[in-house]
């Protein structure tokens, strides 16, 4: 279950995922198991690995709404495993 203060982190990037996939409708739970998801992908960690550990984590855009929708469902697939 995603908390309250989880939820405050993607408040502000609703608009910005919402305008740039075009996605409607989107929640904010759709944008946080993105980010979850994002981040546990072994392209992602290979790609940004070595600036992982010096600086805040870089959150990209997907280019179409079916990779946001992938991703988003997989990072809800890695928190149902916890």
């Amino acid at each position: 279950m995603v908390t309250y203060a989880k939820m405050a982190l993607v408040t502000q990037g609703l608009p910005t995922f919402s305008n740039t996939t075009q996605i409607k409708p989107l929640v904010k739970e759709d944008v946080f198991y993105y980010v979850y998801g994002l981040l546990h992908s072994p392209d992602y960690r290979q790609r940004y690995g070595a600036n992982l550990s010096k600086e805040l984590p870089r959150i990209p855009c997907v280019k179409t709404a079916k990779d946001f929708w992938r991703f988003s469902q997989a990072g809800r697939d890695l928190a149902n495993c916890i």
